[in-house]
C-alpha cells in the first residue's frame, strides 16, 4: 500500500484538475495562502483572516 505524504489540500485540488489560483479564487483566498497551506508553511495573520472568510467553501462534484 502507498501511504502519501503529500498535502491532502494538493491531493484534492489536482484530482480535480484546477490551479491554485482557481481553488484561491474560489475559496476567497489569495493564491500565497493555498500555496503555504499545501506545503504545510506557518500560518500569517492575514491568512487565518482569509480562511475565517472563506470556511463556508464547498467542493461541488464535476459533472461527466
Amino acid at each position: 500500500m502507498k501511504i502519501s505524504t503529500q498535502n491532502p489540500l494538493k491531493v484534492l485540488r489536482e484530482r480535480l484538475l484546477i490551479s491554485r489560483s482557481e481553488l484561491a479564487r474560489k475559496a476567497n483566498l489569495s493564491v500565497m495562502t493555498v500555496h503555504r497551506i499545501e506545503n504545510g508553511k506557518p500560518e500569517t495573520l492575514s491568512a487565518r483572516h482569509e480562511a475565517k472568510d472563506s470556511r463556508n467553501f464547498r467542493v461541488q462534484p464535476m459533472a461527466e
